[in-house]
């Protein structure tokens, strides 16, 4: 297959942004690396630059990450693996076979299409009814995965059965995932992996109430500046939609009309009963102790004995998001084994002042934003992040404030998909692509960083909160 020299020398450009920054690495070895540090190090820079301009397939590249830290990570295969080794793992599995068994049953579009025709006939209804559903349904599944994974599908069936162009369709389950993103910050519960995880990292027990008394008041306007932000750079995509896709109120009552499409057969009230019920086991997991995972494994069967699924629908687990979301997991555990966490971070860290002070906050902010960039999980730049930066709160007095703030930086700031599995999650499902995700990624970052910076302190600060 013959390459144009244009693209061939596009490829060599782009695959070099990626080499020249992990040669220099393993040449000079910054912060007194050793050269098992320096080639864990490498690795991790060469892949960030790979996945940043997909030259190489996400998993060929995240394979050959898992490789060098097993190679020269210094760290126990069962760390660098322990993402397909967690609960995680089988119910992210679970959660896309259980979407496309709600998005089989067509009962989005039956009983939500007529819904979004009455109350949410304008951009700005949809919106706030995606902003309303995220937060709602935290308290309907537990996992954030399996819960924006099965929120996705359903809006993504409601809004192609409005007939809106395919542009805005990519920009508004954009903002879903965003929203999504961000509204998982606002309660203790919002995130069952990453928030108890970031609490262990900072060695604060804090529980629900103190959770929502530092983010929630915070976190919603935040969600509401970042709703003015999209609304903003979308709002050519917005007009383009506008009319009859936009119109409020069900057409005349026909075979394909929204009315009749509301008319549940006895199957659709069966699958309607299986659905709830998964639902209804899954809010109440604290009550009757099961596990999410179990929970997720006993609705999915019942879906392939109903003959929702069938074993063609296997199609729907991307693998390729599997061993990325691995490999992004093995990164900080990588870090810290070899010890090249300990040789990078602590001495940026002791660079930023020593009282807590608009100067502290920045600084933090900036660090923390430049070491998610570079590591792209949330979990793993706050496993690696949120320990460096304990002594430089408890030196100014403000232990928990620093380490709030290293999580709102580190979780509301994204260029890439990469930069958080929930906005992975839909751009790996073909619900929008890389390109929409950085542009709006580039100008959230900004708000992220003014937000974290001086929104939240000053929130804190009225509060009186340490």
């Amino acid at each position: 297959m013959r390459i144009e020299p244009r693209k061939l020398g596009v490829l060599a450009a782009k695959a070099l942004a990626g080499i020249l920054p992990a040669a220099a690495v393993l040449a000079f070895r910054p912060f007194g690396l050793d050269p098992g540090q320096a080639a864990v190090v490498a690795s991790l820079t060469l892949a960030v630059g790979l996945w940043t301009t997909g030259v190489l397939g996400k998993a060929a590249v995240s394979a050959g990450l898992l490789a060098a830290f097993l190679v020269f990570g210094r760290t126990a295969p069962a760390s660098i693996l322990r993402f397909p080794l967690s609960e995680s793992f089988p119910v992210i599995i679970l959660a896309f076979l259980f979407s496309q068994g709600i998005a089989k049953s067509g009962l989005a579009r039956k009983l939500l299409l007529p819904a979004l025709d009455r109350w949410a006939g304008t951009p700005g209804r949809l919106l706030a009814a995606m902003i309303l559903s995220a937060v709602a349904f935290i308290f309907l599944i537990p996992q954030p995965f399996s819960r924006v994974i099965i929120l996705s599908g359903i809006f993504a069936e409601c809004l192609e059965g409005r007939g809106l162009p395919k542009g805005l369709r990519e920009r508004l389950l954009f903002a879903l995932h965003l929203f999504s993103a961000l509204a998982n910050n606002l309660f203790l519960r919002g995130d069952l992996i990453l928030n108890p995880a970031f609490l262990g990292f900072a060695g604060l027990s804090t529980g629900e109430a103190g959770w929502t008394a530092r983010l929630l008041v915070p976190g919603f306007v935040h969600l509401a500046l970042a709703l003015v932000v999209f609304v903003v750079l979308a709002r050519k995509d917005l007009r383009g939609g506008a009319g009859a896709a936009w119109t409020v109120g069900a057409p005349p009552a026909g075979p394909g009309s929204a009315a009749a499409s509301a008319r549940l057969s006895t199957g659709d009230r069966r699958n309607l009963a299986l659905i709830g019920l998964v639902l209804a086991a899954w809010a109440t997991e604290g009550l009757h102790g099961i596990r999410g995972v179990w929970i997720a494994a006993a609705g999915t069967a019942a879906m392939f004995a109903l003959g929702l699924l069938d074993p063609g629908d296997f199609k729907s687990v991307n693998p390729g998001l599997l061993v990325f979301l691995t490999a992004a997991s093995s990164i900080g555990a990588a870090l810290q084994g070899s010890g090249a966490a300990g040789k990078i971070f602590p001495p940026l860290a002791a660079l930023l002042p020593k009282d807590w002070s608009p100067g502290l906050a920045l600084g933090t902010v900036g660090i923390s934003m430049a070491g998610h960039m570079i590591l792209g999980s949330n979990l793993t730049t706050l496993s690696v992040l949120v320990p460096a930066f304990r002594a430089v709160g408890e030196g100014a007095g403000a232990p928990e404030a620093v380490a709030f703030l290293v999580f709102v930086s580190v979780t509301t700031q994204f260029f890439l998909p990469f930069h958080h599995v929930i906005l992975l999650l839909g751009a790996e499902s073909g619900r929008y692509g890389r390109g929409t995700v950085f542009r709006f990624g580039v100008v959230l970052t900004f708000l992220s960083a003014a937000a974290a910076a001086f929104l939240y302190p000053a929130w804190w600060g009225w509060r009186g909160l340490p």
